[in-house]
């Protein structure tokens, strides 16, 4: 009783705090069109009727819910409510694509692709999508530099109201086309322009409130432009209503799940989730999900010649230094696996004998053996990475204490990580950070950091100008041959200009009638998507 008493009072506190810098929004509808065509009233039987809700823990602190946002992915499941793509796949490794806004497509040539849209999509305000607006989604993204895939893109073009092509750098990149079809947010341009902040999607959620950092609610439109037959799995709604709350601290999302505040919580702490598993002290009318997914954290160098991290034996010390392994078991409490490449073992392409292979397994005396072959004399070195990371980034910090390499730590938010973490650009000075990747494709991955044209110093990320990596990668990419692949994982293993740190494996909670999660071909999860037949909370 008096646990259940104090859970009240801090979820009090934890209100009026937010209410005291923070203040709620009402989502009014943009209708852009004149009649915004496809949209209907709510029935009166639909207005009466008990709703369902659910409210969902998210544990990060989500303030950019814009439709091309940099990659946050806490913010994920917000996004994945709101907005709809061109296509997605029915798996992360699997390049077979399922219709969403795209009808069809086909490659007209080695470099061009052409894509049919549905004729009748609208968002959630009535306002219809055209080719015209997926040519400006995709021209915007590009220009905010947060898909890094799109500077892969020549040209995009609408050849009619309903048809579109895009058009390559690199011929015959079927990876690279699947993955910008199913990666970019798709709204109508007029509502956009309007509102950029919290443009209205084409789901079948609406915003309908929020408070910035706190609290994003959806309700169901009832007025999805897709017919049943052929709604994608993950645009289904089969919820009424969902609360998106922002719960960072993870006894707080714990005592949450306990008071029944919270239904579901995504991305749970490890060792919190082993409480409502099966035979954990709360596991009585609770289930935890557990999906390995397509992200993975890397440990990125910065080899360019104005850091001491261009020396590859000072990279080869500091891996060997780092135990990995207790990384996983410390910050993630075991809910994950040290990476043995810079992606997930669950993309396309991955080589499972590279999960049995040394890959800079921790090792104190090659760390010092490497360490007296650099040049370092015990400098501070700059560690830094977008903020979350901070556990990683303490926890290192000590390791290399430990032989002798002395490094300062930082962190930034998200949107000023974005203009920080490529070596060479604005105000980077780092020497090691920490980024994610993702993808379904293992090429395609490592495009996104070692693709020269993604970035503006037309180097991969790391800053390196060694042709060498480039070249495997290209061919790599092409071929995506065996020999090909593992050409290019020893390569940059050799030179260690960049690991994986882990792979996480996010645990899902939720209340036992919530069943059948779903999780998008990114492997991340979509809530209105799951199953709620048996779920009865309403408001």
């Amino acid at each position: 009783m008096m646990k259940k008493l104090l859970s009240v009072l801090l979820v009090l506190v934890m209100v009026l705090s937010f209410a005291a810098c923070t203040s709620t929004k009402d989502v009014a509808a943009t209708d852009t069109s004149e009649s915004a065509a496809g949209s209907s009233d709510t029935t009166a039987a639909q207005e009466t009727a008990a709703k369902t809700v659910v409210n969902i823990g998210l544990n990060g602190t989500v303030t950019d819910v814009s439709p091309f946002a940099p990659t946050d992915t806490n913010e994920y499941p917000i996004e994945f409510t709101m907005y709809e793509r061109l296509f997605t796949t029915p798996s992360i490794s699997s390049q077979e694509t399922v219709s969403v806004i795209g009808k069809s497509w086909e490659w007209v040539d080695e470099y061009t692709a052409e894509i049919t849209i549905f004729d009748y999509v609208h968002d959630v305000d009535g306002n219809p999508i055209t080719a015209q607006d997926v040519v400006f989604s995709y021209e915007t993204c590009k220009a905010a530099a947060t898909q890094t895939d799109t500077a892969n893109i020549d040209t995009i073009t609408a050849t009619g109201d309903y048809t579109l092509q895009i058009k390559l750098l690199d011929a015959n990149a079927q990876g690279t086309m699947v993955k910008l079809l199913t990666h970019i947010n798709i709204v109508n341009q007029a509502a956009y322009e309007a509102n950029s902040e919290t443009t209205p999607g084409t789901s079948g959620y609406k915003l309908t409130s929020y408070t910035n950092g706190s609290e994003f609610v959806f309700e169901k439109t009832n007025d999805y432009w897709q017919t049943p037959e052929l709604t994608a799995y993950s645009s289904e709604a089969n919820v009424d209503k969902i609360v998106f709350q922002c719960i960072p601290e993870k006894t707080q999302m714990t005592m949450a799940l306990e008071n029944d505040e919270i239904q579901m919580a995504i991305k749970a702490d490890g060792l919190e989730a082993a409480r409502f598993d099966e035979g954990g002290e709360d596991a009585e009318g609770f289930l935890v999900d557990t999906h390995t997914g397509s992200f993975s954290l890397d440990l990125i160098f910065n080899c360019t010649d104005s850091s001491l991290c261009s020396d590859v034996n000072l990279r080869k010390a500091i891996l060997y230094a780092i135990d990995r392994d207790q990384v996983v078991k410390i910050v993630l409490n075991n809910a994950g696996v040290a990476a043995s490449d810079m992606v997930s073992d669950q993309l396309a392409g991955f080589n499972q004998d590279w999960l049995t292979a040394d890959y800079f397994k921790h090792d104190a005396t090659k760390a010092a053996e490497y360490l007296a072959q650099s040049n370092y004399n015990g400098e501070v070195l700059k560690f830094e990475a977008q903020a979350g990371y901070e556990s990683e980034l303490e926890l290192m910090q000590g390791q290399l204490a430990a032989v002798g390499i002395n490094v300062e730590i930082k962190t930034f938010e998200n949107a000023l990580w974005q203009g920080q973490k490529v070596a060479g650009t604005g105000e980077s000075d780092w020497d090691i950070e920490l980024d994610g990747i993702g993808g379904s494709l293992v090429t395609t991955a490592w495009k996104v950091k070692f693709n020269p044209a993604n970035f503006s110093t037309n180097l991969p990320q790391c800053g390196t100008t060694d042709p060498e990596i480039v070249s495997l990668l290209t061919k790599a990419a092409e071929t995506q041959d065996a020999a090909d692949l593992n050409a290019f994982h020893d390569y940059l293993a050799d030179q260690a200009y960049a690991i994986g740190l882990y792979v996480p494996a996010d645990k899902c909670i939720t209340v036992d009638t919530i069943t059948d999660i779903c999780y998008n071909n990114m492997g991340f999860v979509v809530p209105g998507a799951s199953n709620y037949d048996a779920y009865s909370i309403t408001e």
